[in-house]
């Protein structure tokens, strides 16, 4: 098939083969591509507005700059796809395979990601704000600088994540794997972390103020002393913290030590 002919047929791609196909530029919003192949394909700047992915197949294609609102990519595979500045605002991505992107400054802001993996991809600057991610897969996922205020991440596997700098405020982390993750200087105000496992969590600066921590598995005094609290911060049963007022070049403020609690 042509450009030509896959615009005026964009209702009727269910099942086609576009393999390498360029289709960059094109309209095909609401279009039917529901188990389409398109795989190598090159559709940067291209416009899938409403458009229906179901199980199609997107590896390795060119997708910058491509528009994805309110589209169904429900367990459609996008792996080692280049995603860069593309946008998935309010778009179904449930089971959808993104391990190995590059989702550099994409926009997936409340879309329904759940069961999702993204395993090993590159999601620096990335925006997920109240995004539904419950039970994603972002295993060693690169998420520096990404916004994920106020999506829901319960029972997300992310061990190894690197967060750094990441907005996190008002995430729910509930029952997540948070297992060796960096949240270096990242912001997780008003987080709720309950049960969530913290073991080898790098929490250097990481901003805890009102977060919830009880129920954490792993989290140990080491770690915590390195992050920045709150009095109003839940803590695990098994750590408590004394707060001490220090004076530091002339601005008094609260530091605390923690300890554990023998049982």
């Amino acid at each position: 098939m042509n450009r030509n002919q896959v615009v005026a047929q964009k209702d009727k791609l269910a099942g086609k083969d576009l393999t390498e196909l360029d289709l960059s530029g094109l309209d095909l919003s609401a279009g039917n591509l529901a188990e389409a192949d398109l795989t190598g394909c090159k559709l940067c700047q291209s416009s899938f507005h409403s458009a229906q992915f179901y199980r199609s197949r997107l590896r390795n294609a060119d997708l910058t700059g491509a528009n994805f609102h309110e589209a169904d990519l429900t367990e459609a595979n996008i792996s080692q796809s280049d995603l860069t500045d593309a946008n998935f605002t309010n778009a179904i991505l449930e089971a959808a395979d993104f391990r190995e992107c590059t989702l550099l400054r994409t926009c997936l802001d409340h879309s329904d990601q759940t069961g999702a993996f993204f395993t090993k991809a590159y999601l620096v600057d990335a925006s997920f704000k109240e995004a539904d991610m419950k039970a994603s897969d972002l295993r060693e996922a690169e998420m520096f600088g990404a916004d994920l205020e106020g999506a829901d991440l319960r029972y997300a596997k992310m061990s190894g994540a690197r967060l750094q700098e990441a907005n996190l405020k008002g995430t729910d982390l509930g029952n997540a794997d948070l297992t060796g993750a960096t949240f270096e200087n990242a912001v997780l105000k008003d987080a709720d972390l309950s049960s969530a496992v913290l073991e080898h969590a790098n929490l250097n600066n990481a901003d805890l103020s009102n977060a919830n921590l009880l129920g954490t598995i792993g989290l140990e005094c080491v770690q915590l002393e390195k992050a920045r609290i709150t009095s109003e911060t839940l803590l695990p049963e098994n750590l408590e913290v004394v707060w001490e007022k220090d004076n530091h070049e002339g601005n008094a403020h609260l530091s605390f030590k923690c300890r554990e609690i023998q049982k």
